[in-house]
This record gives structure tokens, sequence and C-alpha cells, in this order.
């Protein structure tokens, strides 16, 4: 993925590894659950997050291959 092209909905995974784009916080979570909307992820962060929020805030880490 570009950094020119941005995720979409349907790129998130659970059990998959983002990273966040935010430059207040520096942390990889991994996908736990997907639903409703909903994403629910644990690392560096514990928490969930609105789908759209999720997505204009992470990207999928390098490293991860699930």
């Amino acid at each position: 993925m570009s950094v020119i092209e941005s995720m979409k909905e349907g790129d998130v995974r659970r059990g998959r590894e983002y990273e966040c784009t935010d430059d207040d916080f520096v942390g990889i979570v991994r996908v736990t659950e997907v639903g409703g909307g909903m994403v629910y992820y644990s690392g560096d962060a514990d928490g969930f997050s609105v789908m759209r929020e999720f997505v204009r805030a992470y990207r999928p880490y390098p490293s991860s291959k699930n």
C-alpha cells in the first residue's frame, strides 16, 4: 500500500498488526475482532475504535504477514 493510497475498511483483518499514524501515539496493535462497525485491538494500546476512525489512524505494520 503506497503512502498516497489510503487503507479502506475492507483492509482491516483480525490477527493483523497495525501501526498508528498519529504523531501523539507511537505504537503497534493487533486486531482481535472486527464487527458491527467496530475494531477491537490489543498491544501497545488495548481497546476499540469505530472502524472509520481506525482506518484514518492506523496502517498495516510492514512485518505483519497475517
